[in-house]
């Protein structure tokens, strides 16, 4: 095992560093903030580089490098690699691209770097943990500042604008708040598996003096719960997001696979006790409950999910329903039932589809993320359209990020996800949180359009966070 040297010299980098994660998390995708994440992105760089090298000196790096948990590193630093090549041979837009390499993958860069040092951090100070999203949750509780006023003036629950609150658009707020509740609900989901689903039956007084006052246990929960239900009334009443409310049940079904597994593994060997399974079935009804109830009300008023599957059947024909090209002009077609297809199911479907068979005949990308289906299908139209508000998008970051930069890169990043999951699977503390951020960061940007600029900086500050995090903890102290 790696053993994360304490040193009380680092401990104000490392609560710096937390702290500066929690405001970067807070204001990454709100409106007017980019002088400011330019600012943290650098403060937060150089105390990680700092903080890095002296857990270096007091470690011996071959340890590190031999055991396998630099390979994640080693692929994000490939695909950050391959981004710069891109520009040197295959640019067909240099001016572009080179824009693009000067802010979007410098900011993703330093990004990387306050990811990996927050995360080494984290290790030393795991109680800090829960700190990290204090930042989302003080954007949402603005978020609900601003809808309140508006709310009641309309005198209803349901008051979506996408473009006059906090967040700039849906994606935005769905971003930050599947990023919170995957936080939020991992902790909690590991906290009661290593404390007492996981625990020996037999514990003695020492350990049972470990475990925290009920008082703390009941604060844990309200906070966590309160937190996830705004997030999740945010997503149906504010944003009117299916894809929130379908990623976060997702998250629920991660979670009751983790937690039943954890019981059948102690009733497996015999370390189980009647409170342990009520313990744990009680947790899973309590999430499922909050889950549930906010997806049946978002069912009810958003008509896109009654009608996926006509709309499916209409939008995989993308050569034969050629709307999706044009559609202020050809309009959308009808689906089976004889309705016009719900434009989101429709657009999101033909053009993703039309977006992966673009990538097979551009294979190493066309090397620029504004647009990247239109300059690789009409390159001529993208150089000289100034403004390319109204051109195509595939509402896909992975299939955007494969459309500027090919399989190579999206390869990397497959690597990136695979072997944080691998190494979280052998050994990690916040193994559940950590499998969850996996899963949800690879359905996210697949659902959602996250490749402009902050997205970006998002995706690599958690392929940077997260290989810290799988790094083993000597200390086996409770949180």
């Amino acid at each position: 095992m790696i053993n994360i040297g304490r040193q009380p010299s680092s401990d104000w980098l490392a609560i710096g560093l937390i702290g500066i994660s929690s405001v970067l998390l807070g204001i990454w995708a709100v409106k007017h903030t980019i002088a400011l994440r330019n600012i943290l992105l650098v403060l937060g760089s150089i105390a990680s580089i700092v903080y890095c090298i002296r857990l270096w000196q007091s470690e011996k790096p071959n340890q590190f490098l031999k055991s396998g948990y630099a390979l994640p590193y080693l692929c994000v630093s490939l695909s950050l690699a391959w981004v710069a090549m891109h520009y040197l041979f295959f640019s067909k837009f240099p001016e572009q691209q080179l824009s693009e390499l000067n802010s979007t993958w410098l900011r993703a860069g330093l990004a990387t770097l306050v990811g990996c040092g927050t995360g080494l951090a984290l290790r030393r100070w795991p109680k800090a943990y829960l700190f990290l999203w204090v930042g989302i949750l003080l954007a949402f509780f603005i978020l609900f500042y601003e809808y309140l006023p508006k709310a009641i003036a309309k005198n209803e629950f349901f008051t979506p604008d996408y473009f006059g609150y906090i967040f700039y658009g849906k994606f935005n707020g769905v971003l930050m708040g599947i990023i919170c509740i995957t936080g939020l609900g991992g902790y909690l989901i590991d906290y009661f598996v290593r404390n007492y689903i996981c625990q020996p039956v037999t514990s003695n007084q020492k350990q049972k003096d470990r475990q925290p006052s009920r008082t703390w246990l009941i604060g844990l929960l309200c906070f966590i719960f309160l937190g996830i239900a705004i997030i999740l009334y945010s997503f149906v009443f504010i944003f009117d997001s299916r894809n929130g409310i379908g990623l976060a049940l997702i998250l629920f079904g991660i979670w009751a696979l983790s937690l039943m597994i954890a019981l059948l593994s102690q009733l497996k060997h015999g370390h189980y006790s009647l409170k342990k399974i009520l313990t744990g079935i009680a947790l899973l009804i309590c999430i499922g409950i909050v889950f549930f109830n906010f997806a049946a009300y978002q069912h009810k008023v958003n008509k896109g999910w009654q009608t996926f599957i006509e709309d499916f059947k209409v939008a995989v024909q993308i050569d034969r329903y050629t709307h999706w090209q044009n559609p202020k002009v050809l309009g959308y077609p009808k689906n089976a039932l004889g309705q016009t297809v719900t434009i989101n199911n429709y657009e999101r479907i033909a053009w993703g589809l039309a977006g992966l068979r673009e990538i097979g005949k551009q294979p190493l990308g066309i090397g620029v993320l504004d647009h990247p289906f239109i300059a690789t299908t009409q390159p001529n139209t993208y150089a000289n359209k100034s403004d390319k508000g109204e051109l195509l998008s595939t509402h896909s970051a992975w299939i955007e990020l494969g459309l500027a930069f090919g399989w190579i890169y999206l390869g990397l990043i497959v690597m990136t996800l695979l072997s944080i999951a691998i190494l979280a699977l052998q050994s990690a503390r916040q193994k559940i949180t950590i499998l969850s951020f996996t899963l949800m960061i690879s359905a996210l940007y697949l659902v959602g359009e996250a490749t402009p600029k902050h997205g970006v900086e998002i995706l690599y500050y958690f392929l940077g966070l997260l290989p810290a995090l799988v790094i083993p903890q000597m200390d086996s102290g409770k949180v």
